[in-house]
């Protein structure tokens, strides 16, 4: 029985290994393609909008696209305001935003690098 387990326990442990080892091979090969980039506004990015209101009448809104990160944020903002029926001046929304590197790797982009370029206030997560 303890064989068995060892055997079990080494299993697991090669799959994880082969896991990790594939995802760095993606991260080295997402950074080929960033150094090959001229600027940022090349990227694809995830906007993710969730109202800080605890109702359920307000829907969350998941965007992703491609060029400048200000331009995603803006189109992910007013699809949450029309989808929602949002007028007010201040978005009162957690927002999230990631660069897309490659299918299931996501980099967190800082408030800072798009916080200024968004038409209406909004509220980092």
């Amino acid at each position: 029985m303890s064989k068995t387990l060892l055997k079990h326990i080494a299993a697991e442990q090669e799959a994880h290994k082969a896991r990790l080892e594939q995802r760095a091979r993606a991260i080295a090969a997402s950074l080929d393609g960033l150094y090959a980039l001229q600027d940022a506004d090349g990227l694809t990015y995830e906007v993710a909008i969730d109202s800080l209101w605890d109702s359920d009448w307000e829907k969350p809104v998941k965007l992703t696209r491609t060029g400048p990160v200000r331009k995603a944020v803006r189109a992910a903002v007013a699809e949450f305001r029309a989808l929602n029926n949002r007028t007010d001046d201040k978005l009162q929304a957690k927002v999230v935003v990631h660069a897309v590197l490659a299918p299931g790797l996501l980099v967190p982009v800082p408030e800072r690098f798009w916080k200024a370029e968004t038409a209406a206030p909004v509220r980092a997560a």
